[in-house]
């Protein structure tokens, strides 16, 4: 077994005046969640690694 990569999780949150939730949307969307490198000889590549992809991403997605 040869893994060789990084595992990525987006996670958004709701602000509130009194605080943060967790955004479940965001956080159960398969899209916003994967694997990049190379993993039991399977070449994976995650799309959305820093904020403008994420950011692109959340504004075509969630209003």
């Amino acid at each position: 077994e040869k893994i060789n990569g990084i595992a990525y999780q987006v996670y958004g949150y709701n602000y509130f005046s009194n605080g943060l939730s967790i955004n479940t949307s965001v956080k159960e969307d398969q899209n916003l969640n994967g694997l990049n490198g190379e993993f039991n000889g399977e070449k994976l590549h995650f799309k959305y690694k820093n904020a403008a992809e994420i950011k692109t991403y959340l504004q075509s997605h969630y209003k």
